[in-house]
């Protein structure tokens, strides 16, 4: 990956995690991707656990604009 791309996770996020994979082993098979529209803000948690009732997910990438937000998730998970 080139270094101006990993630049930009430094710049834009606290403490990014990196997960390099090697271009040979990278396949979209099976990848869906969802957005959702939600109109409020306390709606949001109730709408990820209803795409978790209704979907198999075995692997999951969040992304929120509020920080404290995805830590509520990952409460919530980690505690239901």
């Amino acid at each position: 990956m080139p270094a101006e791309v990993l630049e930009v996770t430094t710049r834009f996020m606290r403490e990014p995690v990196r997960i390099l994979v090697k271009k040979e082993e990278l396949t979209l098979e099976g990848i869906r991707q969802f957005y959702v529209s939600v109109e409020r803000e306390e709606w949001k948690l109730d709408t990820l656990c209803d795409l978790y009732e209704t979907l198999t997910i075995t692997q999951v990438t969040l992304s929120w604009s509020l920080t404290c937000i995805l830590e509520n998730i990952k409460f919530h998970c980690l505690n239901s």
